[in-house]
């Protein structure tokens, strides 16, 4: 069995982004397509309707190198590169039984640490897409899609990046 949400409920949600996969376009550097582990997620679930809802979230998503936190020793890897993105999103959801469909705009910061360069960072704002199936009363396993194409402070403003997400959600 799954809750049913009236029209006017409020949820809180937690969820562990688990897989990520970036692709960055850093200034004065190609392209960068990377993978990695772990994340948080924290947001807030408004019904508007019995079947669909706003969603306001933040999320902080990482290429942790392990499946696990574990201790890493960082000093052995000085020619990685470590990537990672903080962002907000507001998204309208739209139940369909146990599936839900979801569809946004978001802020991003994305960040990066090249090898032999100090680490950097720029603001990204695109969209956000969701796909989740609830299994059992209030778990729920999904993906998330958040391209983005405006960097308001870099030269190259309009350029295509993206991070999608491995989600668990409670």
């Amino acid at each position: 069995s799954f809750v049913r949400p009236k029209k006017g409920s409020v949820y809180l949600n937690v969820s562990v982004p688990y897989g990520n996969f970036y692709e960055f376009a850093p200034k004065n550097h190609h392209k960068i397509s990377k993978g990695g582990f772990l994340g948080i997620s924290l947001g807030i679930d408004y019904y508007h309707s019995p079947k669909q809802f706003l969603n306001l979230s933040y999320n902080s998503i990482t290429d942790f190198l392990a499946p696990v936190p574990a201790p890493i020793d960082y000093e052995d890897v000085d020619a990685e590169t470590f990537l990672w993105s903080n962002y907000l999103s507001l998204s309208n959801n739209h139940r369909l039984n146990r599936f839900t469909l979801g569809y946004g705009f978001s802020f991003a910061t994305n960040h990066y640490n090249l090898p032999n360069a100090d680490p950097e960072k720029h603001y990204a704002i695109g969209n956000i897409f969701s796909a989740y199936y609830q299994f059992g009363k209030w778990f729920h396993f999904g993906v998330i899609y958040r391209p983005t194409y405006y960097r308001p402070q870099l030269v190259d403003k309009f350029h295509y990046e993206h991070a999608i997400s491995i989600d668990f959600m409670w």
